[in-house]
């Protein structure tokens, strides 16, 4: 007898965000079409673009087809304005034709944000602690905020200043945050405001003023759910380090959502931009989350009209 063995292809998913999302889930996930609902909460990854809208690849190899108007909340002229193809999003079923097997889903902020966790705060949270693997951000052998001093300047480029920090760490410090030109084998000292374990890389602030400031006072510990008025010291492609009124630091998402991939809300921000904020997570040993604070809604008021009858 000759046995075959089937090839079976299996995309896998590692971020951690999804990995919760899943654990969580409540019921069973949807195997087939007759399994998901009208309103159902799937996550997914963009596979591929049309003129007409993108194509989701979901759990268990169901695939559905968003829409161009349901891509964003916002007007969009072509599909692959918004995501890009691999893109992790979180879709929303609205329309099952059970007959055929084909899925309508939308991806649209305003359909998936207030129920599926996908918040930034907690997407920032998945990140850093699948971030833990390589080391602890906040614990290394500089803590965020201590000054590190002897660094050597071992490259010079357009945008800032590499160094070399002990033997086993390097450092990158930005060209604004210099007080001016260095050039190789000068030695200068700097304030840690982020670490990346993968690379065993510091992000330092080289200004002497905000050295003065920052050990001049004293931190203050945290509570959770407190509001801050903040200031974004550094600004990474993923997210913001914000230096708190109580000069503790923090880490501010610049995603609102899995699915916000414009980023319009945090795209004002920048470095030296203050911003008002709330304590997501604050506990021992890890990172501290940020939060945007939410908009105080107005109160509306109705004005009534009276007649004077008696003229």
């Amino acid at each position: 007898k000759q046995w075959y063995q089937r090839r079976v292809a299996i995309t896998a998913g590692g971020k951690s965000c999804l990995i919760d999302w899943v654990e969580g889930f409540e019921g069973n996930i949807p195997r087939t079409v007759a399994d998901v609902r009208v309103g159902d909460l799937i996550p997914g990854f963009v596979k591929d673009f049309q003129d007409y809208g993108c194509f989701v690849e979901m759990a268990n190899g169901l695939t559905g087809l968003c829409p161009k108007a349901c891509l964003s909340d916002e007007f969009v002229r072509e599909s692959r304005a918004v995501f890009g193809q691999g893109d992790s999003v979180i879709c929303k079923v609205t329309n099952i034709d059970r007959e055929k097997g084909r899925l309508l889903v939308s991806l649209k902020l305003g359909d998936v944000m207030a129920h599926s966790g996908m918040e930034g705060s907690n997407l920032l949270i998945s990140y850093f602690d699948g971030l833990s693997l390589f080391g602890n951000v906040i614990s290394g052998e500089y803590q965020q905020g201590s000054v590190v001093s002897d660094c050597v300047v071992t490259r010079v480029t357009d945008g800032g200043v590499v160094v070399k920090i002990g033997t086993n760490h390097t450092g990158y410090i930005p060209q604004c945050y210099l007080d001016g030109k260095l050039s190789l084998k000068d030695v200068i000292s700097g304030v840690a405001l982020d670490y990346d374990p993968r690379k065993k890389e510091y992000v330092l602030n080289g200004l002497e003023s905000f050295a003065d400031e920052v050990k001049s006072q004293k931190r203050v510990k945290l509570i959770q759910d407190s509001e801050h008025k903040g200031r974004v010291v550094l600004a990474t492609d993923d997210y913001f380090v914000i230096l708190l009124d109580n000069y503790r630091y923090g880490y501010l998402h610049k995603q609102m959502h899995l699915n916000d991939a414009l980023r319009k809300a945090s795209s004002s921000l920048k470095s030296g931009s203050t911003v008002d904020v709330v304590v997501a997570r604050a506990k021992k040993g890890r990172p501290v989350i940020l939060k945007f604070k939410p908009e105080e809604k107005r109160k509306k008021y109705r004005l009534r009209l009276c007649v004077d009858t008696t003229a």
